[in-house]
């Protein structure tokens, strides 16, 4: 990142993709057995915009690590 960048901050987009069993929420039609992906959203932005990072790389993993630890999901992509 530029010192440009460091100084007023930079915009990006961010493309998760989670590998989630959509069985459960299939069979039932029951909204609880499924992502809430309106929170997954609030939770990316909320990293994103929590703490300073230098590196998209780091802000990638923290992005994956949390989305695997907080939903129900096998698999991340974080793009």
């Amino acid at each position: 990142m530029t010192r440009a960048q460091q100084k007023v901050g930079a915009w990006f987009s961010v493309d998760a993709e989670m590998t989630v069993d959509v069985g459960p929420a299939a069979a039932s039609d029951d909204l609880r057995a499924t992502v809430d992906y309106g929170l997954v959203a609030a939770r990316i932005v909320e990293v994103c915009t929590k703490q300073r990072v230098n590196l998209l790389e780091r802000l990638a993993v923290g992005l994956a690590s949390m989305l695997l630890a907080e939903f129900p999901c096998s698999e991340v992509r974080v793009r």
